[in-house]
């Protein structure tokens, strides 16, 4: 009897193992498993990204403040078992601190919060300069 009774917990076993394994291998399985591995990486943890799986393929949407970021979160959802492909949605922020670029507050107008013939909030980037009514020109362009 105590053998029967082994045999058949032995069978519920590889059932659950049969269940779980199968499972993972489902497009909403592999969702999971690189939304956890993603959450799990330091790198990416603290970024909103979006994955969805179909046929196997997962897609990442998001963005990122770095390209670190953004190649970190791709190589854990290729090293995700069962996965046949990453289509990479990601974008990569870009802000004054990308560009080199500074904004002025001192230099603002405070009635109208703007620089004397620039937008609000324009920012000035090294190498470039602007000119009421036009653009930012670089150099010698005018």
């Amino acid at each position: 009897m105590g053998r029967r009774l082994r045999g058949r917990w032995l069978a519920v076993a590889m059932v659950a193992v049969a269940a779980a394994v199968a499972c993972a291998q489902t497009d909403a399985g592999l969702t999971t498993k690189v939304k956890a591995k993603l959450a799990a990486d330091d790198t990416v943890k603290a970024y909103q990204i979006d994955v969805d799986t179909k046929e196997k393929v997962v897609t990442l949407t998001g963005t990122v403040d770095s390209q670190a970021a953004k190649d970190q979160a791709v190589a854990v959802a290729r090293g995700t078992g069962g996965v046949a492909d990453v289509v990479d949605n990601i974008t990569v922020s870009g802000g004054a601190g990308d560009m080199g670029g500074t904004m002025d507050p001192g230099a603002m107008d405070p009635a109208m919060g703007t620089t004397p013939g620039s937008a609000p909030g324009m920012m000035t980037t090294p190498g470039m300069e602007t000119t009421p009514g036009m653009a930012m020109t670089t150099p010698g362009s005018r």
